[in-house]
């Protein structure tokens, strides 16, 4: 588990204002810095009353970048939800925030399988951002919602099933038409959980520092509106835990790489000409090197 809490600011009635949103920058900065999308994050980060971890200002500050949420400027709400917008839609969409896969034997079956070495290897990611993930809403009529973490519960918190019964409702729940399963999928880093994507990486890639931008970029190309979801019931019981961990531990790698992209980094370099020594500042921007 980290040991940082990252966003300092804490919980206050009414609106946030602009110091919440750069005590969040601030956090977020620090979150890129240490590399700390593979490990739990703290259980104190602070959140608002009675929200879940998932639900804290850090785990907002991460998907609102990752989703390039445009919802009041750039500037979302933040309770245990927040609204999604993008230019390219007409209606902003309502998110929730939750645990994808839960090594709690009370809450989920498969953790029955586990040995103790799994179950403890699948506690130290469970909390991991990789393990997160917002939710979908759809309004039913006035201020009435489907309950996606209500699903997800009821479905013994089998992630694999609730992307099942999320496919096989989409368009039924859905009234942004253009906005499909597979682009929520893509905006929320969970190529992994379709079966071609995971093959891929089993046979091609096989290591997850293997995994580039252009892997993702490759990944996307692959998932159609037929591509099949990975299904843990046609795994073998006792590996069903390691594809698991592998699962989150890929996500939390992707996660990391696109938190990244687009980062600046300045470093001081020594170089001797005509037999003197000038200082160059190299920036280094999505991997091209300018030096200037």
């Amino acid at each position: 588990m980290s040991t940082k809490i990252y966003v300092n600011y804490k919980s206050k009635p009414g609106p946030k204002g602009i110091n919440y949103y750069e005590c969040v920058k601030e956090g977020l900065d620090n979150f890129v810095k240490n590399r700390a999308w593979d490990k739990n994050i703290h259980q104190n980060e602070n959140r608002n009353y009675n929200v879940h971890l998932e639900g804290s200002y850090l785990c907002h500050g991460i998907w609102a970048k990752i989703m390039k949420n445009e919802s009041k400027n750039g500037k979302p709400y933040s309770h245990n939800y927040f609204y999604w917008k993008n230019s390219a839609y007409k209606n902003e969409i309502l998110f929730h925030f939750d645990i994808m896969n839960n090594p709690n034997k009370k809450s989920c079956g498969l953790a029955n399988c586990c040995n103790n070495k799994e179950l403890k290897e699948w506690q130290k990611i469970y909390h991991s951002i990789g393990n997160m993930t917002p939710i979908p809403w759809f309004k039913v009529i006035g201020e009435h919602y489907i309950d996606g973490q209500a699903i997800h519960n009821a479905l013994d918190e089998r992630w694999d099933l609730f992307l099942n019964v999320l496919k096989n409702n989409w368009n039924n729940w859905c009234s942004e038409k253009s906005f499909t399963f597979e682009s929520y999928m893509l905006l929320t880093c969970q190529q992994i959980y379709y079966a071609d994507v995971y093959n891929d990486f089993i046979k091609k890639i096989n290591n997850i520092n293997n995994i580039k931008l252009k892997t993702l970029e490759n990944w996307n190309n692959l998932i159609n509106n037929d591509s099949k979801l990975i299904s843990f019931s046609e795994y073998p019981e006792e590996s069903v835990a390691n594809l698991i961990i592998n699962l989150i531990k890929i996500r939390c790698h992707i996660i990391g790489l696109l938190l990244k992209k687009g980062t600046i980094k300045k470093v001081v370099i020594k170089k001797k000409i005509f037999g003197k020594n000038f200082e160059l500042k190299r920036k280094t921007i999505k991997n091209v090197v300018l030096i200037l």
